[in-house]
């Protein structure tokens, strides 16, 4: 089979693939053989060319299945990029046909720019996907969680905007009314690296809290910060701790300030915003903004909060950005958690 009838390569031009081709070798295993084991060292990774595998891990001595490969999947990237030793186990359920390739390959496989773009979204939604919450202590000693927001979130997101009231609509948006699904979709469909989110639950798993940073293509060494909080949990430190967490992730992408946007009477916002140091300037008729040093923000969390975040943080925007460096804006490529 040519690779160019897989997903993964839609679009590219033979001639781009010419490398890769020459250095993945192909592999047939019978259903139950192993492709690769839990504990070892990532030294491959494969693509599917035929057949069904299942991800499996083992988790309190109960094997745990965590995702179904088909044709086209991409499985075993993260090892590699990461250098890590397998968190899960990729065993075959039918007759499967692979392409398997080692780092050289990888990095074959890394130089065509368009596949290169798609890998970067479903590497840093792996990892978002595979990252633990982290437990968080407000002022008024509530414990909440925070991880970053994932696809699945998708419904929990929307319903929340479409129920806010039309007061935290036009903090939010700038407008009260409802924004459609396709701007709500955007919002949801990040890339973790140029569009990063961190979501804030109860431990009850209920959504009271968002904040997200957007780098705007114009101004690289910049990002747009924006955040909301459930009305029945506001004024209780929820959004100055996400203001850290946010700052957290600029800063492990790299990025030296955030610049938030408010309508002049949010007295929340800028309150928030004058705790931080803030700059501001006007920025259209009944709009703010707000310039805050990114180092300023991370000052809002405790030295454990911060260093839990940042390591929860830490490889899905080096692996998933530094490594696929100049990707550019992928397409949506629905993912799943493998290892």
């Amino acid at each position: 089979m040519s690779l160019l009838e897989l997903p993964l390569f839609d679009g590219v031009d033979a001639v781009d693939l010419a490398d890769l081709a020459d250095a993945l070798r192909p592999r047939r295993l019978e259903a139950g053989e192993v492709l690769m084991a839990e504990g070892t060292a990532a030294e491959i990774f494969a693509i599917v060319e035929s057949g069904e595998a299942v991800v499996h891990t083992s988790r309190d001595g109960d094997t745990v299945e965590l995702a179904r490969l088909g044709r086209g999947d991409i499985v075993g990237e993260l090892g590699l990029l990461i250098d890590g030793t397998r968190t899960s186990s990729v065993a075959a359920t039918s007759d499967l046909d692979v392409l398997v390739g080692d780092l050289d390959a990888f990095e074959a496989l890394l130089a065509v720019p368009t596949v290169r773009s798609r890998l970067q979204l479903i590497v840093s939604r792996r990892l978002a996907v595979n990252a633990r919450p982290v437990p968080i202590e407000l002022r008024d000693g509530t414990t909440v969680l925070v991880r970053p927001l994932l696809p699945t979130d998708r419904e929990r997101h929307h319903e929340a905007v479409w129920s806010a009231s039309a007061e935290t609509l036009r903090f939010r948006f700038f407008t009260s009314a409802r924004p459609s699904r396709r701007i709500l979709d955007y919002l949801i469909d990040i890339d973790y690296v140029d569009h990063f989110a961190w979501i804030c639950l109860s431990t009850d798993d209920e959504g009271i809290g968002i904040i997200r940073y957007v780098q705007p293509r114009e101004r690289p060494d910049e990002v747009e910060v924006a955040f909301g909080t459930d009305e029945g949990w506001q004024r209780r430190g929820i959004a100055t701790m996400l203001l850290g967490a946010i700052g957290v992730a600029a800063e492990e992408a790299g990025y030296p300030e955030l610049v938030g946007y408010y309508v002049n009477d949010n007295h929340g916002s800028e309150a928030l915003f004058q705790k931080v140091g803030a700059r501001f300037a006007r920025s259209e008729p009944g709009v703010r903004e707000a310039r805050v040093a990114v180092d300023a923000a991370v000052a809002l969390l405790g030295s454990s909060d911060a260093e839990a975040l940042r390591a929860t943080v830490a490889d899905i925007v080096t692996a998933g950005g530094l490594a696929l460096t100049d990707a550019g804006t992928p397409p949506d490529v629905p993912v799943d958690p493998l290892p």
